[in-house]
């Protein structure tokens, strides 16, 4: 028997990337046991804001067909989706740009930089292990004091 959580798809105000809601919605499509003719409109109904505006615009059959959540996202990358440059050149900014906090811990911070990391490895950016572990070291803003026993 279904559960209710896997007919909710995800919803687009949970996430910072829009790209990553697409995916998620992917993956959404293939593991819900609803009708590829509900999967549509149970997606128009995960939206709110601008985006759920914009698929107001689309008609009724259109959601509802078997390619509907298809439709929904082609309508709504043209609000939210960047071309590929923009968004390289951010995930790159996002990962030079980053440094720990003085409240941040160690342990966050890794995950932090390793989040950043992966994000621009998405873009077949590679950064050499000597490198990376210099801005690793560098960016954690350990003071000779920090380290010494």
């Amino acid at each position: 028997m279904a559960t209710a959580s896997n007919k909710v798809p995800p919803q687009l105000s949970n996430f910072k990337s829009y790209n990553d809601w697409v995916r998620l919605v992917r993956i959404w499509t293939r593991f819900t046991d609803l009708d590829e003719a509900k999967q549509g409109p149970a997606l128009v109904m995960s939206l709110s804001g601008k985006a759920l505006e914009a698929i107001l615009e689309l008609e009724d059959a259109d959601i509802s067909a078997k390619n509907g959540v298809k439709s929904i996202i082609n309508k709504l990358d043209t609000l939210y989706k960047k071309d590929e440059l923009h968004e390289k050149f951010q995930d790159l900014e996002n990962f030079e740009s980053f440094k720990r906090s003085s409240d941040t811990s160690i342990q966050q911070f890794i995950v932090d930089f390793d989040q950043r990391y992966n994000k621009v490895k998405r873009h077949q950016t590679t950064i050499s292990n000597d490198l990376l572990g210099f801005k690793l070291l560098k960016t954690t803003k350990l003071t000779h004091h920090n380290t010494s026993s």
